[in-house]
């Protein structure tokens, strides 16, 4: 994988490692995979299809997207309960997310479900 953004892609090689891995010491001697010079040429990239589903789940029926990281701040939009957020950051209790409107803000971690 390039990376775990949900733009990352996956490289597909064919690398042959003719190893014996009953025998010690054969971790020290995979191939990896090719140069990013050469990778192109020796591998397909396919896109990567780990994207988790995220949905609001609140008991009051809606959820408040915040300008900022904290339940004083600004609503931006009241977000329904069963609707899909796309989540940018889950880094403390406070998540970015983009709501379907395309709106970007704030959700406390506690309102967000994922399938």
């Amino acid at each position: 994988m390039s990376d775990i953004s949900q733009d990352a892609v996956k490289y597909i090689c064919d690398v042959p490692q003719n190893i014996d891995i009953q025998k010690s010491g054969w971790t020290d001697k995979i191939i990896p995979i090719p140069e990013e010079n050469v990778r192109a040429k020796k591998c397909r990239v396919e896109k990567s299809q780990n994207k988790t589903a995220f949905y609001i789940q609140d008991s009051d029926g809606f959820t408040n997207l915040r300008k900022e990281k904290n339940s004083s701040s600004q609503i931006l939009q009241k977000i329904n309960t069963g609707e899909q957020v796309e989540v940018l950051d889950q880094n403390g209790d406070w998540w970015l997310v983009v709501s379907k409107e395309g709106k970007k803000g704030y959700v406390h971690k506690s309102r967000i479900k994922s399938e």
